[in-house]
């Protein structure tokens, strides 16, 4: 959609009427309206703002706005939500989420991601005279020595600021009590035990309810990083209804029943995230190509492209 503008706007979207006395900040005039309630597509339309509010929406065009635009020929939306974001250069990609109409992100975890790093965050995406999303957060990763995320990726990973490593339940409390005096959205919690050889034992369990217990002592949510049915089920067994990724996780509505029950049980919602990465990560990890043709989805042409030059240069 080339010809797709977004409108910014940090603020509440009001009741709109077709009548509006005071003057207005901003009119965007003969533009095409999705507003996102479901409604259908409204065309020539024209949106009047004040005060960072939405306050009309009609088909005529007030001429006393101190700032007009003409948006015939463009879509109006809504700014979108981005719930799956890290970042290690935070004031560079910020730009970049404004750019393709990203006005909010969530951020659920990172090398770099202290407390003083998701404070720069969160200051950064309040202000208004540069360009920034608003910025929601998850606390540092709980995981374990040896596993996702720090086997993984690179980085600075240091306990105690930028993850928590757990090595019993008894220091679970206090962690979930630390990172609540923070304003998080929830505890990312990561079970997960790859997503590539060599494979780990996965968190015990005990770990895992004792996480979503405190953080119902703290009225605090819990995001389970999961990468199979597995780890998926001992999620449900704790009752966690915030689940991150949907790689991994293969269900067979005849022979899972049992996790189907659960799920249906506990009603949890998935973060599901762009598989595009992957495409440019595989290349660098043959151990998962190994993995992968053993599934046989994918015919021998698909791997022996991933190996040409360019395709490696892309990763």
């Amino acid at each position: 959609m080339k010809r797709l503008a977004l409108l910014i706007l940090f603020g509440c979207l009001v009741a709109c009427t077709t009548e509006h006395s005071d003057p207005l900040s901003m009119v965007i005039s003969n533009v095409s309206l999705i507003d996102g309630t479901g409604s259908p597509l409204k065309t020539n339309v024209s949106v009047g703002i004040q005060d960072g509010k939405i306050v009309v929406i009609d088909s005529t065009n007030s001429s006393s706005a101190e700032i007009q635009i003409d948006g015939t020929g463009k879509f109006l939306i809504p700014g979108l939500f981005d719930c799956h974001v890290h970042t290690t250069d935070f004031e560079s990609d910020f730009a970049k989420y404004i750019h393709y109409g990203v006005t909010s992100v969530f951020i659920t975890g990172g090398s770099v991601c202290t407390n003083e790093y998701y404070a720069s965050m969160r200051s950064y995406g309040n202000q208004d005279t540069l360009p920034a999303p608003i910025v929601f957060h998850t606390s540092q990763h709980f995981t374990m020595e040896g596993r996702h995320p720090l086997k993984t990726y690179q980085g600075n990973w240091e306990d105690g600021k930028s993850v928590f490593l757990l090595k019993d339940t008894l220091q679970i409390e206090s962690l979930v009590k630390e990172v609540t005096q923070y304003p998080i959205v929830g505890i990312k919690l990561t079970i997960e035990d790859g997503p590539h050889p060599p494979w780990v034992e996965r968190m015990p369990q005990a770990f895992i309810n004792k996480v979503q217990k405190e953080a119902r002592n703290y009225d605090t949510e819990v995001f389970a990083h999961v990468s199979d049915n597995v780890e998926l089920e001992m999620a449900m067994d704790a009752g966690i209804q915030n689940i991150v990724h949907w790689t991994g996780p293969d269900i067979d509505f005849q022979r899972d029943t049992v996790l189907l029950e659960k799920i249906y049980q506990v009603r949890p919602s998935f973060i599901t995230t762009f598989m595009i990465d992957k495409g440019f990560l595989y290349p660098l990890f043959p151990e998962w190509v190994a993995d992968l043709r053993q599934e046989n989805i994918f015919d021998e042409a698909y791997f022996e492209n991933a190996k040409k030059p360019e395709f490696l240069a892309r990763a």
